[in-house]
């Protein structure tokens, strides 16, 4: 379930946070899998001292609650960037029945997902879009302005004369 936001502001400054979240998560399990891997590759015989078979269940058990942890992480973060791109692109995400790319031109919102939703810096995100940094604050500061003062339900159904 996605919390609400006091802000168009505060909602793509969490979302920044959930893609960072969920990147670092993604490299934990990564970490966690090439461990895995080279501990099934190696031996098991001699090499340190075993508490025997109840420290390799909790070890295992230890490990298979971290993993579930993460993904209910990545998986959290996941929605909340879906719902930021529904406010962007419409409740489709093709940005053809909804959101702000529907509403105000096409740059605000791709300013918007490429920063917060694509977690780049501001200079890759004009030079991605062919525009200046000045640009992209501008774009931004009016895509922010124009989902405050029209509610994210609104702008997400394409109804830009609405309040929500």
């Amino acid at each position: 379930m996605v919390p609400i936001f006091t802000s168009a502001a505060d909602l793509f400054e969490a979302t920044r946070d959930a893609v960072r979240e969920r990147d670092r998560s993604l490299r934990m399990l990564r970490s966690l899998e090439q461990r895995d891997l080279g501990a099934h590759g190696g031996s098991i015989a001699g090499g340190g001292v075993s508490g025997g078979a109840r420290d390799v269940r909790a070890l295992t058990d230890a490990r298979l609650d971290h993993e579930s942890r993460l993904h209910r992480s990545i998986s959290e973060c996941d929605e909340l960037v879906d719902y930021a791109c529904a406010v962007l692109y419409g409740a489709d995400q093709t940005g053809e029945s909804g959101g702000l790319y529907v509403l105000i031109d096409h740059a605000a919102a791709d300013v918007l997902c490429l920063h917060y939703c694509q977690d780049m810096t501001w200079d890759a995100t004009a030079m991605a879009l062919g525009l200046n940094r000045r640009d992209c604050f501008r774009a931004r500061l009016r895509a922010l302005e124009y989902i405050d003062s029209h509610g994210v339900a609104a702008v997400i159904a394409g109804d830009g004369g609405a309040a929500a």
